[in-house]
């Protein structure tokens, strides 16, 4: 009797074990579903073929649009991560804990933690299979950034100074009677859609900051080469900060 109660709970254990490796499948391809479909709406969405876009604008909506497609693929990827490893915890645990529970816990956290630690934990990969320090590969990274991030702040200064101008003609030619206040407002709204972009890459821009900071943190490591391209980083961000701000309040006094 004893010998058949060991065997039926093995049998049981097993049963769990599989389980829990089919709900660790299921959860990671709902997240992987889940950002493609962010993906999609984003590009679907956003369009920067319209015509009327000048040059400046254009490369800011690719722009915008490059990040959200980043952040929604480092989501998935932490999503799988942390989906998987909450269905194994509880494998090794020998938890009683619903394991649905334990992979929708460990999704949530892996979601948010997916341009974190999941970011510094592939550096630490990568940088073990080309045998190089951890925090150089890190500082690789935020210099590429660095220097994609110098024509995008300089399209981003463009876009501000053609909208600055086109504020002020709308103002004037309101003021003059030239054009109704709809027909201002309406003007206003391709500036008003800059602006948004804008804060959205200024914040994509900080989400990837963070991430950088917390890889080093994640390390446990710094260097000189390190510390300056995270604060080269930080001033291009400020830039950014500055050309938002400036339509800002133009857009403020053109109303």
């Amino acid at each position: 009797m004893a010998g058949r109660a060991h065997v039926s709970g093995r049998g049981t254990g097993e049963s769990g074990h599989r389980a829990l490796r089919g709900v660790a499948a299921a959860v990671a391809a709902a997240v992987l579903l889940n950002a493609c479909t962010q993906m999609q709406n984003v590009t679907g969405t956003q369009s920067c073929n319209d015509p009327s876009m000048t040059p400046a604008q254009r490369q800011l909506c690719q722009d915008d649009a490059t990040y959200h497609q980043t952040v929604a693929g480092g989501a998935a990827l932490g999503g799988l991560a942390g989906a998987g490893t909450g269905a194994l915890a509880c494998m090794a645990a020998h938890s009683h804990v619903n394991p649905l529970l334990c992979a929708a816990v460990g999704l949530g956290v892996g979601v948010l933690a997916g341009g974190a630690t999941g970011y510094a934990v592939a550096e630490k990969q990568q940088s073990a299979r080309q045998n190089i320090r951890s925090l150089d590969a890190v500082t690789a990274d935020i210099r590429q950034q660095n220097d994609a991030l110098r024509s995008q702040v300089a399209a981003a200064q463009t876009v501000t100074a053609e909208d600055r101008q086109k504020l002020a003609a709308i103002a004037a030619a309101t003021r003059s009677g030239q054009i109704s206040v709809d027909q201002a407002n309406a003007a206003r709204a391709t500036v008003a859609a800059d602006t948004r972009r804008l804060a959205d890459i200024i914040s994509q821009l900080e989400d990837k900051q963070r991430q950088f900071l917390s890889a080093g943190q994640e390390l446990n490591q710094t260097s000189p080469d390190y510390t300056a391209q995270l604060a080269q980083l930080q001033g291009q961000i400020a830039v950014l900060k500055q050309q938002k701000a400036a339509l800002d309040q133009a857009m403020a006094a053109s109303s």
